[in-house]
């Protein structure tokens, strides 16, 4: 009758996240990272090959280093070329496999069918993590997910029995994992909370006595993970994605760093104006930053007194605080605030107190069963239909990139992409007018300058072309389209040229 029951589960869980990601099949390459991960890069375009394999492990790509996500683009365009069709179904079937495997875990480890369904059904229909699924180049997220969920299994199983053997599959899982995303270097500190709750390895009645073993057990993995911190580091600061203190201070960092962490709290609880991009703020209100401080030692205050009778509350606290370390910020890569990518694997923290602690919360209620029915009934609804709508934003650039402009403010990327698109599109008014928005927002945006002064250009305006060209140089002296584009406007104007076709006969 279990086996049926979890059977039953799985496959409604699965249905259920099939419903909500359906329209996918029917979606485009978005104008953001699949062009440079997929459709424009000529190494996953000419399929596996063993040249291929061994580029995505010795290049830094993008500012990254992922050698198993690359193969995965490059033995999907072997089978399936650029169908992009073919790319959404594989992200969403990694999550729903993600999503399952989650759920037999938390089974395994606790012993608990409902919360851990409970765990599984928010992480699978949550909105904050469609960017994940719906996005191509989210398939990083879903991959080193699906590592890091084996990892777990295969540890769970070397807890019940440490042998050699399966301490190598702890090994292996989390090495592929790292190697999909680094996201996976905090594990080694998931599965130290593990083995206090529910493994209950330890104690801290009496850890001396018994944390030594448990934490050399763990010396293998941080080795690892600093090894693949210190490679995505590098990887980074070559790509110039690493913004250096003097751009960015420290304070600044710190303080959106604890406005981020309860800003994912107020998103999980109430996901609206999800937006693909979060412009980052020019200044971090101090009376903001102060309130989220509070807060995080509130609620870490909290779960520390309660630790003894509701473990489940510090276990599920540190999980999401120290998961999101890697990209809350203190690293500034690249100019956005925050991500909704980034709580794929941090929201778990919350699902496991909610799961866990609102049946205890409910427990000497007389109507606990019905109030537990009702209110899972409406929050599987909720988040299904909500998740739907989400989803159907990232249906081409020009919808993602319009519900960015429209849900956020001074977003200058979300300008600068839609401008971009207009311009493959044939419609250079709408694409000079996003262009010129983007950079009323960031003046230094040398790639809207240089795109600019492109379609400047092939109106036959080349003053206004060589200003704009001029203008990305000096924000970006290193800009090879931009000293091009500089010397054909140079010329034309030698040779009086009044637009691009005129030169180019």
């Amino acid at each position: 009758m279990k086996a049926h029951r979890t059977i039953i589960a799985a496959l409604l869980l699965s249905i259920a996240v099939l419903i909500v990601y359906f329209n996918v099949q029917y979606f485009e390459f978005v104008n953001y990272d699949d062009r440079s991960y997929i459709t424009e890069n000529q190494i996953v375009k000419n399929g596996l090959t063993w040249k291929g394999v061994v580029w995505a492990f010795t290049t830094k790509h993008f500012g990254n280093w992922h050698p198993i996500t690359t193969i995965s683009f490059m033995f999907e365009y072997e089978i399936f070329r650029l169908r992009s069709e073919a790319y959404h179904w594989n992200n969403l079937l990694f999550h729903i496999l993600n999503s399952l495997i989650l759920f037999f875990v938390f089974k395994r480890i606790t012993h608990a069918f409902w919360q851990s369904l409970a765990v599984a059904a928010l992480f699978a229909l949550h909105p904050l993590h469609v960017e994940s699924v719906a996005w191509i180049s989210g398939r990083k997220d879903v991959l080193c997910a699906l590592f890091w969920f084996l990892t777990m299994y295969a540890y769970a199983r070397y807890a019940e029995q440490p042998t050699l053997l399966r301490y190598v599959f702890v090994l292996l899982s989390f090495t592929l994992g790292l190697m999909a995303k680094p996201m996976l270097v905090t594990l080694p500190f998931v599965l130290l909370l593990l083995d206090y709750w529910p493994l209950s390895r330890f104690s801290f009645k009496q850890v001396h006595q018994s944390i030594s073993k448990i934490i050399l057990e763990k010396i293998p993995l941080i080795i690892l993970s600093i090894a693949s911190s210190i490679i995505t580091f590098l990887a980074q600061k070559d790509s110039l994605s690493v913004v250096p203190l003097e751009f960015l201070s420290l304070q600044t960092r710190l303080s959106n760093a604890f406005v981020s962490y309860v800003k994912y709290i107020y998103k999980t609880l109430w996901p609206v104006d999800l937006a693909v991009f979060y412009p980052y703020p020019g200044s971090v209100p101090l009376d903001q930053a102060l309130f989220s401080i509070a807060i995080l030692i509130i609620v870490t205050v909290i779960v520390l007194c309660y630790i003894q009778n509701y473990p489940y509350l510090f276990i599920g606290w540190f999980w999401y605080l120290g998961t999101l370390i890697p990209v809350i910020g203190i690293v500034q890569v690249g100019a956005q605030a925050m991500a909704d990518r980034y709580t794929y694997i941090p929201l778990i923290g919350l699902f496991i107190m909610v799961a866990w602690g609102i049946p205890d919360l409910l427990k000497d209620w007389h109507l606990k069963k019905i109030i537990m029915i009702v209110s899972a009934t409406v929050t599987i609804f909720v988040l299904m239909s909500t998740s739907w709508l989400q989803v159907q934003i990232w249906e081409n650039s020009v919808t993602l990139f319009q519900h960015a402009i429209a849900v956020t403010k001074q977003n200058s990327i979300a300008h600068y992409n839609l401008g971009w698109v207009y311009t493959r599109q044939g419609n250079y008014k709408e694409a000079v007018f996003h262009y010129e928005e983007a950079l009323k927002i960031s003046p230094n945006y040398s790639n809207a300058h240089n795109n600019l002064g492109h379609l400047l250009l092939w109106k036959g305006k080349i003053g206004d072309a060589i200003k704009e060209f001029r203008l990305a140089l000096k924000a970006e002296p290193g800009h090879d389209q931009a000293k091009r584009n500089l010397k054909i406007a140079l010329e034309m104007k030698q040779k009086g040229c009044h637009a691009r076709t005129d030169f180019e006969r």
